[in-house]
């Protein structure tokens, strides 16, 4: 048996002063934690619903009212779907400020391409009025709903319930109706038998009257304010007006207005007799045949004689003082003219007309003048130079060839070789072609004297009566001389070139050119005085 002994209570003393620590004692066992969220183990997993967080990778269920982005106004706040990390759709408010009245940060659902930039906006919803669009971001007013392209209905096989306060709008055996509240439907568009929204711009219980559809009233007296064509019959049971009227479609008023009457010829010309009397057009004249089937013609009163001949009057020219037309050219009458109005000269008595040679004597039609007064000798225009001869023509005549008497000529002349015919202000009238083509060469002269020689234009010119110039220039071997040796008026160093009272006409001129055709103009201030002056003819 053992025994315990318990001290005998003692009266303590002070507390002593705090001893050194003691050497630390062996690591114990590891510790446990114990609860993570409600769990308890060594090692603790936890998933997102253990924290009340939302997967990343799994299906995901928000047990909440709202579930929100919060950002500042004037930025995006995005759902985003993806594809491979790659953004293929967005449900978005966007950065448009607030302003505070409703308007701002509106929502827009858009479409992104493979690569995740932006494609095109599907739907967009004003926050300020609720109004969406589709297709586009611009609203169409205060449409509820915009479009930005056709919009398709697919059909149904049944009209729709009648529903009132609106209407349907739908797509039936390919074809579109709209139902009203009442439970009216009218197919829309050609054919469509629907209802009348207004008539002549008037709604409602609609009354016309037949001044709503410019029509005369048929029980009380009216006023046309246009023209009234009648196609058919009209019967006025009291007093009509018509400003102007016309009896068939194709009478005319002839330029007048204010109560005329046009009447088109008739079709057929009565013929039997009428209860009154019937009017009528026939041959542009007015005639109306009475009951007893007589035609009283309308029109100035009837010539009774003409230069005192009555009856089925044939008058001669004697009758009026004129000249009979056997008389028109022959002896003891009077002078015919010719197609430049212009009496001809075999028709002039002998007084009147020289006894000289005129250009018509000598088969040609114009000149610069009588070749006969041209001095002995001859001159070669220059190699590339211009030549300028004018020439006066007092009627109107045709042309188709350019003249020159050459003293001698072998047939030398070169390409770039032409001859033209110009007025006054330098404007081309007609041109041969190239001088040195078979076409157009001049006859060669080898006779004492040289003869004329012509080169033919392209097509032939019809002159009025004025002064012409003609023009050429002549390329040719300069030395041994091989051009035309041309015939010329006395051409002293300080013979005359420019002529006129009042006008100024240039009879013989040089002009400078390197062209190798007829050009289309020349310029008048560039000619220049020269000594030599050259006879011409046109034929």
């Amino acid at each position: 048996m053992g025994f315990s002994v318990i001290p005998e209570p003692a009266i303590s003393g002070f507390t002593g002063a705090t001893g050194a620590a003691g050497a630390t004692g062996p690591a114990g066992a590891a510790g446990l934690v114990q609860s993570v969220n409600g769990k308890s183990a060594a090692s603790i997993t936890l998933t997102a619903a253990d924290v009340n967080a939302l997967p990343s990778n799994a299906n995901a269920t928000v047990a909440a009212t709202y579930l929100s982005v919060d950002k500042a106004p004037g930025n995006y706040r995005v759902f985003r779907w993806m594809s491979s990390a790659v953004s293929r759709w967005e449900a978005q408010v966007d950065d448009v400020a607030e302003d505070g009245t409703g308007a701002g940060s509106d929502f827009r659902l858009s479409a992104r391409n493979d690569d995740g930039t932006f494609n095109k906006t599907v739907i967009h919803a004003r926050r300020s009025d609720g109004t969406i669009t589709f297709g586009t971001t611009t609203h169409h007013g205060s449409a509820q709903v915009t479009s930005a392209g056709a919009l398709g209905l697919r059909d149904i096989t049944a009209d729709p319930a009648t529903t009132t306060s609106g209407v349907f709008l739908y797509s039936k055996a390919g074809l579109p109706y709209i139902k009203q509240a009442d439970g009216t439907v009218f197919q829309v568009g050609a054919g469509g038998a629907g209802a009348v929204s207004s008539v002549n711009t008037k709604t409602g219980a609609v009354v016309l009257a037949a001044s709503d559809v410019n029509a005369l009233p048929s029980n009380a007296d009216g006023t046309s304010t246009g023209s009234l064509t009648l196609g058919g019959s009209l019967t006025a049971g009291s007093t009509s007006t018509f400003p102007n009227l016309r009896v068939g479609a194709s009478g005319t008023f002839g330029g007048g207005s204010g109560s005329v009457l046009a009447i088109a010829e008739a079709t057929t010309v009565p013929s039997s007799a009428p209860q009154g009397v019937v009017m009528y057009v026939e041959g542009g004249v007015l005639k109306v045949r009475q009951k007893d089937q007589t035609v009283v013609v309308v029109q100035n009163p009837p010539v009774t004689s003409v230069n005192g001949k009555t009856g089925a009057a044939a008058l001669t020219a004697s009758d009026v003082s004129a000249v009979p037309s056997s008389s028109v050219g022959a002896a003891s009458g009077v002078a015919s003219l010719d197609s430049g109005t212009k009496v001809p000269i075999a028709q002039l008595p002998d007084p009147s007309v020289p006894s000289g040679f005129t250009p018509e004597a000598l088969g040609v039609k114009a000149w610069a003048g009588d070749p006969d007064y041209c001095n002995s000798g001859s001159d070669y225009s220059g190699v590339g130079s211009g030549r300028l001869t004018g020439i006066y023509i007092n009627r109107s005549m045709t042309i188709s060839k350019i003249v020159w008497h050459m003293m001698g000529y072998s047939g030398g002349l070169l390409t770039g070789s032409w001859a033209g015919i110009y007025d006054t202000a330098g404007t081309l009238k007609a041109a041969t072609g190239d001088m040195s083509t078979t076409t157009y060469k001049p006859a060669t002269q080898s006779l004492a004297g040289g003869g004329w020689s012509s080169s033919p234009l392209t097509s032939s010119v019809t002159l009025a009566p004025g002064v012409y110039y003609v023009l050429w220039r002549f390329n040719y071997t300069a030395s041994p001389v091989d051009g035309p040796a041309l015939a010329r008026y006395e051409s002293a160093s300080t013979c005359q070139s420019v002529m006129g009272n009042g006008v100024t006409v240039w009879r013989h001129a040089s002009y400078t050119t390197s062209a190798t055709s007829a050009p289309s103009t020349i310029t008048i201030a560039n000619l220049v005085r020269d000594p030599i002056r050259f006879w011409v003819a046109l034929a």
